[in-house]
């Protein structure tokens, strides 16, 4: 339906997700992963994963991206991967992991500048080894150790991680935070995803991540 990249996952990584280990999730992802390979060739596609071994067998299999919800913090190794096979990389801020991120986040300063003084680092990182600028983007991580003020705060300062000069990754599809601002449930959320969309695009987003 027009999509330019597939994203596949197999871990959930809402607030209070469980862990689970690499075996279950290559079994979850690699099938997906060469169905949609072999039916659309020339789709990008990205695995969403901070494990390498998970993210290796993905690349093996025609993966295009890395999608890592730790920037690359989580995997020493990861950052080789990346640059070895010139792959794309989304580099993704996230305060604590899915299984604690919700419980009280707090910050002490601006959160939009905290999060961007953490992508330069991270942008930083990969560049001194090796990777190239045109190999990355950005997530600021919308419900990722975020309160919903925080994540409102987020969306109104988009423009100051276009400062950064890459492409700006948003996924705010179902999130939480409109379901608490609007008291909907999950499966209700299309009309305000939509919605939030809009505003992320006329803000300078350059990727949206959806569920459909």
């Amino acid at each position: 339906n027009g999509a330019r990249i597939i994203d596949i996952g197999g871990e959930s990584t809402r607030p209070g997700a469980t862990f689970i280990k690499e075996g279950e999730e290559l079994k979850r992802i690699i099938p997906a992963l060469i169905t949609v390979r072999k039916k659309f060739p020339k789709i990008l596609i990205s695995v969403d994963t901070y494990k390498w071994r998970v993210a290796k067998e993905a690349v093996d299999n025609g993966a295009d991206i890395i999608n890592d919800i730790t920037a690359l913090r989580y995997s020493p190794k990861m950052i080789d991967l990346v640059c070895r096979y010139k792959l794309g990389c989304i580099l993704m801020h996230a305060k604590g992991t899915p299984r604690t991120m919700q419980k009280n986040p707090h910050y002490r300063r601006d959160v939009a500048e905290v999060i961007l003084e953490f992508l330069e680092e991270r942008i930083e990182f990969c560049i001194r080894h090796k990777v190239s600028k045109e190999q990355l983007m950005v997530d600021p991580g919308i419900g990722f150790g975020k309160t919903v003020e925080d994540n409102y705060k987020i969306l109104n300062k988009l423009h100051i991680f276009k400062t950064l000069g890459l492409p700006l990754f948003l996924g705010v599809s179902r999130k939480s935070f409109l379901g608490k601002t609007l008291g909907i449930e999950v499966n209700k959320r299309e009309a305000a995803t939509i919605s939030a969309l809009v505003v992320c695009s006329l803000s300078g987003a350059d990727i949206l991540r959806v569920h459909n």
